[in-house]
């Protein structure tokens, strides 16, 4: 377990169809990065402004939101937040 090691959950959409990528086509990867690196070593990246190329911000959001909809409360706080402060130690200017 490589303490300084975490996974950023982004650039799944341009990796696939630009253009018609469905939530089932990043599905599988999302999903194993979230099984490799556990809750506690995975963060959301936005891949702005490449993301756009494949999708809006909000349709991005939306796609991790509902890969990770059976998250518990505390899951979803470390992957949208928490993992990233702590991994940028940015406790003391959040």
């Amino acid at each position: 377990n490589l303490g300084n090691v975490v996974c950023k959950i982004s650039g799944a959409t341009t990796e696939a169809d630009l253009e018609y990528w469905t939530i089932e086509d990043v599905r599988p990867y999302i999903e194993h990065a979230l099984s490799a690196f556990g809750e506690d070593k995975v963060l959301f990246g936005s891949d702005w402004p490449v993301v756009t190329m494949a999708a809006t911000y909000s349709r991005w959001v939306e796609t991790v939101e509902e890969l990770t909809r059976n998250f518990t409360a505390e899951q979803k706080a470390k992957l949208w937040k928490g993992n990233a402060v702590r991994f940028y130690r940015l406790e003391d200017q959040v």
